[in-house]
């Protein structure tokens, strides 16, 4: 189930429940602060941060690091670092840090999408759950993996609402006319191989945990009997409704190892047998050409498409950089003691008007 789970990662550190506080003495307006008169309301004393008037309370900023060290403590932190130590990593004030400042990007993202009239439509929402909800057998199956991984559903739609404002906001942010004819074929000459395929294939197969019945399936192939009707009787392939046809993303999709296998079958043989772990397939290669290049027409757009997104992220991380700057944000520190393996002599994050330092 966690496979089908990669998505909730955009939760983990970016959780945006925060508290929407009445408490606000500072009036925020085309990224600069103007300080009002407007009575200062009792504060919670369990504040973390407090961005712009707003406040995230230490309930919000617990929960969401309860949810990020659970899941960090379930997998792998060889990405992080080969050496990596879960627990060490988890309890440290810099990564303590990490999870407010995902917090407060959630709430400079969306004060900011206001600012410049984003929003999130509930159709929109609707149509990224429910493409998020394919790779799941039904909507109880999808629900009760977010109960497994400990997220609230609402915790989850807030982190959906957080991608698509981050994808409208970058695509407020650039000129569709920046990207020229000439970059894109910069791009695609710059990359050769990234427009080139090691082979095309197209095949036919039959898959089974069974290697008799193949052995017998192959010498009823070998004798005239059709490879396509077999395929749909016999394999367990999801491709055996379509006679077993397949083409070089599908078998990648089954794994390398079968490619590599099937890239050396000859394509005046009838049929081979390949083993792979447990499962057994017989391949009828149907085509194999090496090396076809993909012509410039066929992946145009889909580069333009590519160097937009990139250039809109790019401009988007300058935005909030810029926002954050300007933004009024308070740190309680009293939340984030010194890091014991920290320097002496380094001084700890400080709180000014007008920036998050550390």
């Amino acid at each position: 189930m966690r496979k089908n789970l990669i998505f909730l990662t955009i939760c983990l550190f970016l959780i945006t429940n925060y508290s929407h506080s009445t408490t606000r003495n500072i009036k925020v307006t085309n990224l600069k602060q103007e300080k009002t008169d407007t009575p200062v309301n009792k504060l919670d004393l369990n504040w973390v941060a407090k961005v712009n008037g707003e406040i995230i309370n230490y309930s919000t900023y617990k929960r969401a690091l309860d949810v990020a060290t659970k899941e960090l403590s379930a997998v792998s932190l060889e990405q992080i670092s080969p050496t990596a130590n879960p627990q060490k990593n988890i309890n440290t004030p810099g990564f303590k840090r990490k999870i407010l400042d995902g917090l407060v990007n959630n709430i400079l993202i969306i004060q900011g999408s206001k600012m410049l009239g984003v929003e999130a439509e509930e159709k929109e929402i609707s149509q990224k759950m429910k493409s998020i909800m394919k790779g799941f057998p039904n909507e109880s199956t999808f629900y009760a993996a977010l109960a497994e991984e400990n997220i609230l559903p609402n915790e989850y739609k807030d982190g959906i609402i957080k991608q698509i404002l981050i994808q409208k906001i970058s695509k407020k942010l650039i000129n569709d006319e920046e990207i020229t004819t000439s970059d894109i074929q910069s791009y695609y000459l710059t990359n050769p191989t990234m427009f080139k395929e090691e082979y095309l294939i197209e095949a036919n197969l039959i898959k089974n945990t069974d290697s008799n019945l193949l052995k017998e399936l192959k010498t009823k192939i070998d004798n005239g009997e059709n490879f396509a009707e077999l395929a749909k009787k016999y394999s367990t392939h999801e491709s055996s409704k379509k006679g077993g046809l397949v083409n070089e993303d599908e078998l990648s999709e089954i794994g390398n190892d079968l490619i590599k296998k099937v890239v050396y079958i000859d394509e005046n043989t009838n049929c081979s047998l390949i083993q792979i772990n447990d499962d057994y397939y017989l391949i009828k290669l149907n085509k194999k050409v090496k090396n076809p290049e993909i012509k410039f027409g066929l992946v145009q757009d889909k580069i333009k498409d590519f160097l937009i997104k990139r250039r809109g992220e790019t401009l988007f991380d300058s935005w909030l950089n810029d926002w954050k700057k300007s933004s009024f944000i308070e740190i309680n520190e009293k939340y984030f003691e010194k890091d014991p393996d920290q320097n002496k002599k380094t001084p700890p994050p400080k709180i000014i008007e007008g920036e998050l330092i550390g």
